[in-house]
């Protein structure tokens, strides 16, 4: 299930890099080195504050039927 929770995150930084990718070649004059990074850190930002409540769910979901001993 822990894997599942990583996996879940990857799958949604892969989609939010995309877009990324997507929104630099339809306007290629913002492809230059400086916006680029700032651009990398604002993925992983987004992809985390999405991945948040997955997380959180999955997790609750681990605890739950795994530790609650009933």
């Amino acid at each position: 299930m822990l894997g599942e929770i990583v996996l879940v995150f990857l799958v949604i930084f892969h989609g939010t890099n995309g877009l990324r990718i997507a929104l630099f070649d339809f306007f290629p004059r913002l492809w230059r080195p400086a916006p680029e990074k700032r651009s990398v850190g604002w993925v992983l930002a987004i992809s985390f504050l999405l991945w948040l409540p997955a997380a959180y769910w999955m997790g609750r979901s681990l605890v739950i039927h795994n530790f609650s001993g009933g």
